[in-house]
């Protein structure tokens, strides 16, 4: 029986996996070399982003007045900065043509807008 086992060992694998035959992808490539840890960088484009969308969070959080008009003006005013930042982004990054025309329609209406709230607010702070 002790004579058998040796085949029963080999026929069920188990020698393969011992002699490191398993450790070879369909390829028969070697994949026992140590592997990088290292995780890719993301391109600069996606760190912007992800810095844009961690601003925005924080620049959110307002303590709001329960009047909605102040609170609308004081997250537009938010909102219009971000999406002027975000705007940059895609100019500095973005290929597309006509994502790149809409977000210089945005850079260019900015000081208007901005103007508006400006002139809005001291009208309407208690």
């Amino acid at each position: 029986m002790l004579a058998a086992l040796p085949r029963a060992i080999k026929a069920a694998g188990v020698f393969s996996i011992l002699s490191g035959a398993l450790s070879k992808d369909a390829s028969g490539m070697n994949t026992d070399r140590p592997r990088s840890n290292k995780v890719p960088q993301p391109p600069q484009s996606t760190l912007d982003l992800q810095d844009h969308v961690s601003s925005l969070r924080l620049k959110t959080s307002i303590g709001y007045t329960g009047d909605a008009d102040k609170d609308f003006a004081a997250l537009l005013a938010v909102q219009r900065g971000t999406l002027v930042s975000l705007a940059r982004i895609e100019l500095a990054h973005g290929t597309d043509a006509e994502l790149r025309a809409v977000a210089q329609r945005i850079v260019d209406a900015a000081p208007a807008q901005e103007a508006a709230l400006k002139a809005w607010r001291p009208r309407h702070v208690d």
